[in-house]
């Protein structure tokens, strides 16, 4: 159910399946329309057939995303070039996923590029905005810069998107207090 494509087929499939077969003399004779020529039904069945092609290429794309997301994560932690590399091959397969970006942004922090690995993040916050799982892995990058103003903003923002989740909830809360104790006003009150 969760790609539309292979649903498709598939109840394509068990449609055509379930056409009962008989004898040719037990068949209704196909409805004639004057204006449903010949040449009309070869451009229904070559359309249909694109369809279907298209369809094809859609899975096959699909499948080699998954592929590189797979070798993505398990180069994780051991060449970040590679991890990288797939991620991006990944990427070109499934430009609507947001999953081989994060696999990028993974990647380039740990080739010490966090600044490219943040525009990463960011791209894919612009393809889903309400995904707190982006605004998470963003605050995370802000805490490892020392950036805690920004990232307790990431954190709450993801907190608010998914309320359930008591470790956002802590997170929110820890760089905000965080926040508040290294902020400029917290060092004058100190001084």
């Amino acid at each position: 159910w969760l790609i539309p494509t292979v649903t498709g087929l598939g109840l394509l499939s068990l449609s055509l399946a379930a056409v009962p077969r008989g004898r040719a003399e037990d068949r209704p004779t196909p409805l004639r329309l004057p204006w449903f020529q010949q040449r009309e039904r070869s451009i229904a069945r070559w359309g249909i057939a694109g369809l279907l092609a298209a369809a094809a290429v859609s899975v096959v794309f699909l499948f080699l995303s998954d592929l590189y997301i797979r070798e993505a994560r398990d180069e994780q932690g051991e060449s970040a070039a590679k991890q990288l590399s797939a991620a991006r091959t990944a990427a070109d397969f499934n430009p609507v996923s947001v999953i081989p970006l994060y696999l990028q942004a993974s990647a380039l922090e740990a080739e010490g590029e966090r600044r490219h690995a943040r525009d990463v993040l960011q791209d894919a916050l612009s393809k889903e905005p309400d995904n707190f799982v982006t605004l998470a892995l963003l605050g995370d990058l802000q805490v490892r810069d020392g950036q805690f103003d920004d990232a307790a903003r990431y954190y709450a923002k993801a907190s608010d998107l998914n309320p359930r989740d008591t470790g956002l909830q802590q997170l929110a809360q820890q760089t905000a207090q965080r926040t508040a104790a290294t902020s400029p006003k917290a060092e004058k009150n100190s001084g």
